[in-house]
């Protein structure tokens, strides 16, 4: 029985209830009032226990989904690292192997069908001291970010501030 056709279930009670409450105010049969409260109380019972257990069954379910999350985050800073490493073993073997096996063939390239090597001559800066850099080759970078927790704290003292309003929000808490 899935979440909806328990709390269904749980409507057609408070109804049934309903009934029983009229009932008594129309000094109907006590005999059948007390047999319906009774199977009421049964029916309440079996419900909450089906909503119980669908609830731990979520819990279940949100802490398997969470150990996956952890597990996938895990992996991908394991699979991270093996790529940075196979990757500065590629750039070794270009800037050593590579290049002094190019250095020892008659045109300083191979070509093949899989593809082909060669040198390139290429050139980058190497900042040695930033102090001495003058400031008109130097840029400022500048973040802006808002201060929500002092934003907050003002906006639930009455102050008003444009482009800013307190939003109510419903979380569930799950503790384990």
């Amino acid at each position: 029985m899935n979440l909806h056709k328990i709390n269904d279930g749980f409507i057609q009670l408070e109804q049934i209830s309903r009934k029983i409450e009229r009932m008594e105010q129309n000094g109907e049969n006590p005999i059948l009032i007390d047999e319906l409260k009774d199977q009421l109380q049964k029916e309440f019972d079996n419900a909450d226990l089906l909503l119980t257990e669908k609830l731990d069954n979520m819990m279940y379910f949100i802490i398997n989904k969470e150990a996956d999350i952890k597990a996938l985050k895990e992996e991908s800073a394991r699979l991270s690292k093996r790529a940075m490493s196979r990757q500065k073993t590629i750039d070794y073997i270009k800037k050593t192997v590579i290049k002094t096996a190019l250095e020892n063939t008659k045109t300083g390239k191979h070509k093949s069908v899989i593809g082909s090597f060669y040198p390139m001559n290429t050139e980058s800066v190497e900042i040695k001291q930033l102090e001495l850099i003058p400031d008109s080759y130097k840029k400022e970078i500048t973040e802006i970010r808002v201060d929500k927790s002092e934003i907050k704290k003002a906006l639930k003292e009455g102050e008003k501030i444009q482009g800013a309003e307190l939003k109510k929000n419903t979380s569930i808490v799950f503790r384990k």
